[in-house]
């Protein structure tokens, strides 16, 4: 990962960060899980960002040198202060990135865990889905470019920098993570099984495959590369096979859109919702069991825990 140059007060963060970056090994398979590093570029992004927060929070403590000074107690008294502007997914997130911080970077080496006080910002559960017609609305609008990568995640369910990703199963020599146990029912239903297979990689380096339409997969084709080309986003260098728009460019110009527009914006992140929604509605129509479903839906969306779908039905 490429790091930005930075102002003095933010160089602590920056270089505690790069202590616990370990996402290259992470992909030769040589980091075990669990052991305080960050395995994937989203996580390390996250806890540059929380290193970041704490330590200008540091600057401002009288009793704190410097960030690499911090103790177990002064970790939970910033999360105890934190408790009333975040929610308590964010101060989770910032807890683990503490008690990383901690474990690696300031000699505890047995690895505390840092009490978590409740959240004053009430976290509310609504749905985050687009409906089909303000999709299609939105891709109406869009460039033909930008359109293409609305109607892949459409089809496919993909997250924005996946878009990048994506590379044909019968051309590219890439297969899905062999260490993961892949239903062999995905793509079952709503017509999918004649679908063209690509693969794309997620979070944690996870390479799965997902399905498009063979119109959508023509006009894919169309914008294939001659060869591999490399682009960075936030900060990740990717080699797409595709001149799709993707990332944070293909998300910021989403959400714009969708305000402008519609008057709200679910994020891009909002299409992969509605796939998840509508996967489970087409395994149903199909008669496939509820749990099994939702099994389906979440290896299709690069996930293995079939409560993680639970989320995207709201």
């Amino acid at each position: 990962m490429r790091y930005k140059e930075a102002s003095t007060s933010d160089k602590q963060a920056i270089r505690a960060a790069k202590n616990v970056d370990k996402v290259g090994e992470a992909f030769e398979g040589r980091v075990p899980r669990n052991d305080g590093y960050c395995r994937s570029y989203g996580n390390l992004r996250f806890h540059q960002e929380a290193f970041r927060v704490v330590s200008h929070w540091c600057h401002l403590q009288p009793d704190i040198k410097r960030f690499n000074a911090i103790t177990i107690e002064q970790s939970e008294r910033f999360l105890l202060e934190k408790s009333s502007d975040v929610t308590d997914k964010t101060l989770s997130g910032y807890a683990v990135a503490l008690e990383h911080h901690l474990k690696i970077n300031c000699g505890y080496s047995d690895g505390p865990t840092l009490h978590r006080p409740p959240s004053e910002i009430p976290t509310i559960l609504a749905s985050r889905a687009y409906t089909h017609e303000a999709i299609n609305f939105l891709r109406t609008l869009q460039t033909t470019r930008a359109e293409l990568s609305t109607r892949i995640c459409q089809e496919a369910g993909l997250r924005a920098h996946e878009l990048l990703t994506l590379q044909k199963v019968s051309v590219d020599d890439r297969a899905p993570n062999q260490t993961r146990q892949w239903r062999d029912d995905r793509f079952i239903a709503g017509g999918r099984e004649h679908w063209v297979r690509y693969t794309v990689k997620g979070k944690n380096g996870l390479v799965r495959e997902v399905a498009l339409s063979p119109q959508t997969a023509a006009d894919l084709e169309r914008v294939r590369h001659e060869k591999p080309v490399t682009v960075f986003d936030r900060g990740v260098k990717y080699k797409t096979h595709y001149d799709v728009m993707g990332g944070k460019s293909f998300s910021n110009s989403f959400s714009r859109l969708s305000q402008r527009q519609l008057g709200h914006s679910y994020g891009a992140h909002g299409i992969r919702h509605t796939y998840a929604q509508d996967r489970m509605k087409e395994l149903s129509n199909r008669g496939v069991d509820y749990e099994i479903s939702k099994e389906i839906v979440s290896q299709e969306l690069g996930h293995f825990r079939p409560s993680i779908t639970d989320f995207y039905l709201r």
